[in-house]
């Protein structure tokens, strides 16, 4: 299990935990999501539980015997696509998201959850360019939201730095126009 960067494995017999390894959530919601989405699954607990992400395969030749692994949502795995990613990656769970009073980042993970895709914006008083991507289990309920930060700082600079290129771009184009224009004119004069 732990070669996996699992967080939990067991072994059951129908609906009985045979051998566990790790210690995560309630095993009847687990059994239930498997039930009920089939061999990959998403579990969204009661807050302040996390996510997880799971897998069951039945044993071949032992009757009900199965194997499940468990992967949290947790500070863990955000570390591990914030490294991958390059930027600051949180994992924010549904049902903490839903139980929580309003923030700035509220109308931003309602927008994400509300088209079913993806958000981003600017959150001025935090000077962040974020954007929210729901994950959702495949009977559509919502499981956690991914969300990504840069700051501000780093795109600004960059967005300046292009609009200070763009400006002298067109500076020189403006001076060669009326360059050759004012050379036409005495051309035609003359």
């Amino acid at each position: 299990c732990q070669t996996a960067s699992a967080d939990a494995c067991a072994i059951t017999q129908g609906t009985e935990l045979f051998a566990q390894s790790g210690s995560i959530g309630n095993w009847k919601e687990i059994f239930a999501a498997n039930a009920e989405q089939g061999e990959r699954f998403m579990v969204a607990p009661p807050a302040p539980a996390l996510p997880l992400l799971g897998a069951a395969a039945a044993v071949d030749g032992t009757g009900d015997l199965r194997v499940y692994v468990l992967r949290a949502f947790d500070p863990k795995l955000a570390a591990k696509l914030t490294e991958r990613a390059g930027l600051e990656v949180r994992l924010v769970s549904y049902r903490a998201f839903a139980s929580v009073q309003a923030d700035e980042f509220t109308k931003l993970h309602s927008a994400a959850l509300s088209d079913g895709r993806s958000a981003a914006s600017r959150i001025g008083g935090l000077e962040l360019f974020v954007s929210s991507f729901p994950v959702f289990a495949s009977t559509g309920e919502a499981i956690a939201l991914i969300e990504t930060r840069l700051p501000a700082t780093e795109l600004d600079a960059s967005v300046s730095a292009l609009v200070h290129r763009l400006l002298i771009t067109a500076l020189v184009l403006g001076a060669l126009a009326m360059a050759a224009a004012v050379w036409l004119g005495k051309q035609v004069a003359d």
